[in-house]
């Protein structure tokens, strides 16, 4: 073993390198008990020294410590609350920009968020959604008890004056609709369905709705499509024809396409500019309501979702 001496000064104490083991050592200097023996000097590497002034350091916390902010937190908030307002879907690049963020990082927040579900990744694309765990986390304010409460009168005034079932959707993730609220008629036979249900985004009336508000690229909107279980089929042009007089005329219908003794009309609750995520539904058997008559409870849909609109957004 070959040694190399290296002065340390006025502490009197001598270091050298141990080529061989390749780790550097100081000698401690010696010293002298309480009871008066004296202590050899002890060969230490640098690092022991190093750990050992580490476990004597006073490990006292400061103000400025717990005022300390994360920057990845930080950033993860960033985009949770940019999705929070924009419920279309969106490129990495998209949020890159809106969001001001190092494109690397921004990818890798996308991928961590997807991974815990609280973003989804539409399937052959490049664009990102809310998923189910963001949904989960914001639940209790999605089923705020202030919506129902003051919608159901409401609600209830149109079912009592049709006899129907009406009720208010609002979107769960990139691909469903949750049911908020549901009001009744009076008859014997009545349709009924249970609140928190979740049904896919594309069906019955208020696919015609969405279709085209949901912000979805064609070839994801015709995979949805394509995976409905229609009881009386119709063609992808048909249903795209339908979304299309839907939004030109402000609601939609569907006819017994989901279920063959039932219909439903659909009207978006349209809050300023923002994407439609309400919509507001009436459920009848096929043989109520015909001709004239559903047109009238048509336009009286869409008076109410124009009442409903104010409750969840006072703004408007």
């Amino acid at each position: 073993m070959q040694r190399r001496p290296r002065s340390s000064g006025s502490t009197r104490r001598c270091a050298y390198v141990d080529e061989d083991a390749a780790c550097a050592f100081r000698w401690r200097r010696s010293r002298t008990t309480a009871a008066g023996a004296k202590v050899r000097p002890r060969r230490v590497p640098y690092w022991a020294e190093t750990e050992m002034k580490k476990k004597q350091r006073p490990t006292t916390t400061t103000d400025s410590q717990h005022q300390k902010r994360v920057g990845a937190t930080l950033r993860t908030m960033q985009v949770l609350e940019h999705f929070a307002g924009n419920p279309h879907p969106m490129s990495a690049a998209e949020l890159t920009r809106a969001t001001d963020q190092n494109p690397s990082t921004a990818f890798n927040i996308l991928r961590t968020l997807v991974s815990e579900g609280y973003l989804q990744h539409l399937a052959g694309s490049k664009l990102y959604m809310r998923g189910p765990a963001l949904y989960r986390l914001a639940r209790k304010f999605a089923d705020a008890p202030h919506i129902p409460q003051a919608a159901a009168p409401l609600l209830q005034e149109l079912a009592s004056k049709y006899d129907v079932s009406v009720s208010l959707w609002r979107r769960e993730a990139a691909h469903y609709m949750m049911l908020l609220m549901l009001a009744e008629g009076s008859g014997a036979i009545r349709l009924h369905m249970t609140t928190g249900i979740k049904v896919p985004l594309l069906q019955g009336s208020m696919g015609r709705i969405m279709a085209l508000e949901a912000g979805l690229p064609d070839e994801e909107r015709h995979r949805l499509f394509s995976a409905l279980p229609l009881a009386r089929p119709i063609s992808y042009r048909t249903f795209l024809g339908q979304a299309r007089l839907a939004r030109e005329q402000g609601w939609s219908q569907d006819d017994g396409n989901w279920h063959e003794a039932v219909a439903s009309l659909s009207a978006p609750v349209r809050i300023a500019d923002a994407p439609v995520e309400y919509l507001c539904t009436v459920a009848m058997f096929r043989q109520q309501h015909a001709g004239a008559a559903r047109l009238a409870l048509a336009g009286d849909l869409l008076n109410l979702a124009s009442r409903v609109a104010p409750l969840i957004n006072p703004a408007c």
